[in-house]
């Protein structure tokens, strides 16, 4: 009967142990866990900020590109403008001639 009882305590120590051990495990799993959140966090964090980047960029060449659309714009409406008036002053030149020739 007492080596039973020593047996039963051994049995009982080492089941303690192993409930203890258990749970310095599970403490590590649950900080392993949140150490995983915390990262996940950061990268989805660092994800967030490159895609507001990415928005901005594309934003600024938006802008970039609509104003190169107006300025080609304007330069075509210059050009438009600079030959029709060189076909009146030619017109008028040549009317002019021909009036003085006549």
């Amino acid at each position: 009967a007492k080596q039973q009882h020593e047996h039963e305590l051994a049995l009982g120590g080492m089941q303690a142990g192993y409930e203890a051990q258990l749970g310095v495990f599970r403490d590590e799993i649950r900080a392993i866990r949140a150490e995983k959140g915390e990262t996940t966090r950061r990268y989805e964090d660092e994800i967030a900020r490159k895609q507001e980047q990415q928005r901005r960029f594309d934003r600024a060449l938006r802008e970039v590109r609509d104003k190169q659309r107006i300025s080609l714009r304007m330069s075509q409406v210059v050009t438009a403008l600079v030959v029709a008036l060189l076909v009146v002053v030619i017109s008028a030149l040549h009317m002019d001639e021909e009036r003085l020739t006549h």
